[in-house]
């Protein structure tokens, strides 16, 4: 048997991110290397880097460097996962993995430059084409007030809000920290003049696939606020009306745009607020009533926009939550593996419902959810749909990924992303109702 299979039976399960090389004698004898993997599929992130940060790497052996430069990902700490990954990129050749890491990393430090040569060398060309195309600009480059409010045209199932594209509009756009790029639609585009740069195969709910063709506008305004040259994804909305109450959806704003502020999605208040940025300060509170509840918690990034955060279905284990508000009907959605440790039936999807998503039209089942918490903040009495979560999500990044937790249970909350305190933040006004 080999050192990896062996190790993969122990931690109990196959990575699908990372590629283990032998792990050095002494972790082995010690069970070290195994406590500390174990944690770190488990999610429990800030105890497997402190074991991580134990261990030495045998000669020629790089699976430590590249989980300590995984975990410094998560946390949004790019300096050191770009020191983690430095022996790793001198090594010949460069474990992929590792330039998966330096592409994620360049890219969210808006490094365009140095991504687009590792973006070619992992055969994603039309990512390559779409950075080089900001040569000598400063992509999502803000023009506006520290703090705007954007009111919103619904907020059920889904927010709605106008937007402009390239000084032309307004548009309705949708809502969803579920999308990465913002999302234009192909017709809106072509009225624009965006350009093509070619097409990349995305994964949508229930883990059916399409084509999304990379571009990029010249412009992007929500009210006061204007972003400035902004890559782009292109995708067929017109499916989306049906969400939007009739109204023709042109796009998706999706996490990569709203990262770059302090973002609230205020369901309570119908609105979306923009405030600039701090470096290294901790959230600031919505509101000094001193009867609303608040709750902060940590959060990681995964990918380019998966924003996880820990919480609990009913009585299962705790685990990460990839924070998606993109669900419009339900507050959850997860695997079976989730459903099973939650002590809830898996719902038969072979008679279920049909649902409309960015992949096309998708089957689910709904099923009650007795309880769920996210930090310290718990709702009871959701609904479930089982079908859209997708199975190449559970294990896509190494830790496992439990579920998607969405509208349905953020609805009663003002949900803020600190990008920079690495916390999500949801606090419930005065008055109002869980």
């Amino acid at each position: 048997m080999s050192t990896r299979r062996g190790l993969s039976r122990c931690v109990g399960i196959a990575f699908t991110c990372l590629a283990l090389a032998p792990v050095t004698a002494r972790a082995a004898r010690t069970g070290s290397f195994a406590l500390a993997e174990s944690l770190y599929v488990r999610g429990r992130l800030a105890a497997a880097e402190s074991v991580f940060a134990t261990l030495r790497s045998a000669p020629g052996d790089s699976t430590i460097a590249l989980r300590r430069a995984s975990l410094a990902l998560l946390r949004n700490d790019l300096g050191a996962a770009r020191a983690r990954l430095e022996p790793v990129l001198a090594k010949h050749p460069v474990p992929r993995s590792a330039n998966v890491m330096l592409a994620e990393a360049c890219v969210r430090e808006l490094d365009f430059a140095r991504a687009v040569p590792v973006e070619r060398a992992l055969g994603r060309e039309p990512t390559a084409r779409q950075l080089e195309s900001f040569a000598g600009v400063s992509p999502y480059r803000y023009e506006g007030p520290d703090r705007v409010t954007i009111k919103f045209v619904q907020t059920d199932p889904l927010p709605v809000l106008e937007m402009k594209v390239n000084g032309r509009g307004p548009w309705f756009f949708l809502i969803d920290t579920g999308g990465a790029q913002l999302a234009v639609d192909p017709v809106l585009a072509d009225s624009l003049g965006c350009p093509r740069f070619g097409d990349e195969m995305g994964t949508f709910a229930g883990g059916l696939k399409r084509s999304v063709t990379k571009s990029a506008v010249t412009s992007l305004s929500l009210g006061e606020a204007t972003f400035h040259d902004v890559p782009a994804s292109l995708l067929d909305c017109s499916r989306f009306t049906i969400i939007a109450g009739g109204r023709r959806v042109m796009g998706v704003l999706g996490t990569l745009v709203l990262m770059r502020m302090r973002a609230t999605l205020d369901y309570p208040g119908g609105a979306l607020v923009l405030e600039r940025r701090t470096a290294g300060g901790p959230p600031r509170p919505a509101t000094d009533a001193p009867d609303s509840a608040r709750y902060v918690m940590p959060i990681w990034l995964a990918g380019d926009h998966y924003v996880l955060a820990r919480g609990r279905l009913a009585a299962g284990p705790e685990g990460l939550w990839f924070v998606d508000t993109g669900l419009a009907g339900a507050g959850v959605t997860a695997p079976a593996s989730t459903l099973e440790a939650a002590g809830i039936p898996v719902p038969d999807t072979s008679s279920g419902h049909t649902g409309v998503g960015g992949g096309g039209n998708a089957k689910f089942q709904m099923f009650g959810v007795p309880g769920f918490a996210l930090g310290g903040a718990s709702a009871t009495g959701l609904i479930g749909f089982f079908g859209p979560f997708p199975g190449s999500l559970e294990y896509a990044f190494g830790p496992r990924i439990a579920g998607i937790i969405s509208h349905g249970f953020l609805r009663t909350w003002r949900v803020t992303f600190d990008f920079d305190a690495m916390q999500l933040v949801l606090e419930r006004p005065p008055g109002t109702r869980p």
